[in-house]
């Protein structure tokens, strides 16, 4: 495990040969699997309050920039790399079963924060779609828009919505049924 700011050394065996790799632990993006390795562990490890506290912080204000470096991961296939409902339920088991109990509180802040960024798309049925209206209205020196532009956007908005959620779902339902993990 690497303190805040410290390395991360990794060893790769290619063939016969060793390689070490270094990481900056406070500047890569986390969770990628990079496969199984035997004798691996994860180790925990109790943090004073104030400390802990730091932590909690550093990844609530650096978690936009994690997603934001992993959208060329969404882009490259969406089915693997946004979980719905039911992924984010999978991946809690998961969680639980290769971390511990423990850091489910972590998981559920993160899925929290996934849920509230999400929420800021500039969807009309959504809260930044709320404010793209509001921007919109502003820039028109407070002229509103008509009831029929409003309805149009909106039924737009909720018809992306309620297709993106079918498509999420069905390819959490698929990936369970053929038995693949949900990124643990």
């Amino acid at each position: 495990s690497a303190e805040e700011g410290g390395k991360i050394h990794i060893a790769l065996l290619r063939g016969q040969e060793e390689i070490i790799k270094e990481f900056d632990s406070a500047r890569q993006v986390t969770g990628i699997k990079l496969g199984w390795v035997d004798g691996a562990r994860i180790e925990q490890k109790r943090l004073p309050i104030w400390k802990a506290a730091y932590l909690g912080g550093w990844y609530i204000t650096h978690m936009p920039e994690l997603i934001v470096a992993s959208i060329p991961l969404i882009k490259e296939d969406p089915g693997k790399a946004l979980v719905g409902p039911i992924g984010a339920g999978q991946l809690t088991v998961e969680a639980v079963r290769a971390f511990g109990f423990s850091n489910m509180l972590f998981m559920a802040g993160i899925i929290s924060l996934g849920i509230a960024l999400f929420n800021f798309f500039p969807i009309p049925p959504l809260d930044g779609g709320g404010m793209l209206v509001a921007l919109i209205e502003g820039v028109r020196r407070g002229k509103r828009l008509s009831p029929r532009a409003m309805h149009l956007a909106y039924t737009i908005g909720t018809t992306f919505l309620i297709t993106l959620m079918v498509l999420i779902t069905f390819y959490d339902v698929l990936r369970l049924i053929k038995g693949g993990s949900f990124g643990l």
